[in-house]
């Protein structure tokens, strides 16, 4: 496909995604989940006409995991609001770090068994299932939690669980995938080595490149060209770390995000409102189109003949869920400074682990020669509608029935 073609298709979701923004509002229907419905209908109605879609894995491979993943991550890096992150710090990085791979860990296992196939479902490819389904992203969730004035401290929560969680995801995926083509089976002390390299090499990088960042900035006004240092920041620390020095390239994102967050609390307010503003549209771009290109790259058919395997991946991924927020979540009361969850606070944590943003670009980012590579597909694509089409829409029921029943 050429680029007057692909530019072409683009600028038609993107028009798309610009009609259906003020009929979910009217509607209250999450936004992320009419555009992934868009995808599908229009996906399906153009297939049974006998028209050819023109998207293929190989035209927007590097389109999604290059361009589209830095906008995401470092502009959830700019979003979080400092003073509630740094309050609920133990529970965010519990969260989405050991608890994100103790989740990890729960759904290879149910899928692995559920599945039962070690042929054609091996090992391998469960973790790496189970890693791109523990990323969570609470965006298409979070207009509704500020509509419903759920506490910022639960929003802090699920908004530096979905950074960090994201970033874990996809590092975590690089290896297993990196193993999984090489043949050589998951070792666990080498598995460990290669994620402490890719990750302190990704928050190095990213420190680096966010102080340079940093300094160029003090010296530079002009809110315009601040913006262009925060983008070259951006991408540059990720294609440092990615390309040259074969770290962790969303690590170094997410780092280079954190100190450019850190600035932009100290900053005048001219700056700061342009540099989130330009950030936030960006994103809005960038999630736009991921889900719809998840909904126009959604085989009916693929789902019908896999919803035992989509039952089976929902399932975990809510058993695993479970485990972590009630189970896990818990453990962060025991240490000291810290306000323990109630068990509403918890629910809605639980119900508001929503999949999205990162879950499909790496679904979409997947080599089509990976092993049950459609298995995996229809389990992450199923995973994904039911949190769009289930829960986004329950949380506001959940949170009325919580208060309801006096659950504070």
């Amino acid at each position: 496909m050429d680029i007057p073609q692909l530019l072409s298709i683009f600028l038609i979701l993107l028009f798309i995604a610009l009609l259906l923004y003020p009929l979910a509002r009217t509607l209250h229907i999450p936004y992320a989940s009419l555009l992934a419905l868009a995808g599908l209908v229009s996906s399906t109605v153009m297939v049974n006409s006998g028209i050819d879609t023109g998207l293929r894995w190989d035209n927007f491979h590097q389109l999604v995991f290059y361009v589209l993943l830095p906008i995401l991550i470092f502009e959830a890096s700019l979003r979080l609001k400092a003073d509630y992150f740094f309050e609920n710090i133990v529970y965010i990085l519990l969260l989405a770090i050991p608890l994100m791979l103790l989740s990890t860990g729960v759904i290879a296992f149910l899928l692995y068994q559920g599945i039962g196939y070690p042929e054609a479902f091996p090992w391998t490819v469960a973790l790496i299932t189970a890693a791109i389904l523990s990323a969570t992203d609470p965006s298409a969730v979070l207009p509704v939690l500020r509509r419903l004035k759920v506490p910022e401290r639960i929003i802090a929560v699920l908004e530096g669980e979905g950074l960090f969680s994201g970033a874990m995801a996809i590092v975590l995926v690089s290896i297993l995938m990196v193993s999984l083509q090489t043949g050589h089976g998951v070792g666990f002390v080498g598995s460990v080595i290669a994620f402490a390299k890719a990750f302190t090499g990704g928050v190095f990088v990213g420190m680096l490149l966010g102080l340079l960042a940093w300094l160029l900035i003090r010296f530079i006004k002009e809110p315009v060209l601040r913006g262009v240092i925060t983008l070259v920041s951006a991408y540059g620390s990720f294609l440092l770390a990615e390309n040259v020095l074969h770290v962790s390239g969303i690590i170094a994102v997410v780092f280079v995000g954190l100190m450019l967050n850190a600035y932009s609390q100290k900053a005048e307010e001219e700056t700061t409102i342009f540099l989130h503003a330009i950030w936030e549209y960006k994103a809005g771009v960038a999630s736009a189109l991921l889900f719809l290109l998840l909904g126009i790259s959604i085989q009916l058919s693929l789902l019908a003949d896999q919803w035992l395997a989509i039952v089976i991946g929902i399932v975990a991924t809510l058993i695993a869920r479970l485990v972590i927020v009630f189970g896990g979540l818990s453990l962060g009361s025991f240490l000291p400074g810290t306000e323990p969850f109630t068990f509403k606070q918890n629910s809605l944590v639980l119900w508001g682990g929503l999949r999205g943003a990162v879950t499909i670009a790496l679904v979409l980012s997947l080599p089509l020669t990976t092993p049950s590579y459609q298995t995996i597909q229809a389990i992450v694509s199923g995973v994904v509608l039911f949190t769009l089409f289930v829960q986004a829409p329950t949380l506001s029921i959940i949170n009325r029935w919580l208060i309801k029943e006096n659950q504070v």
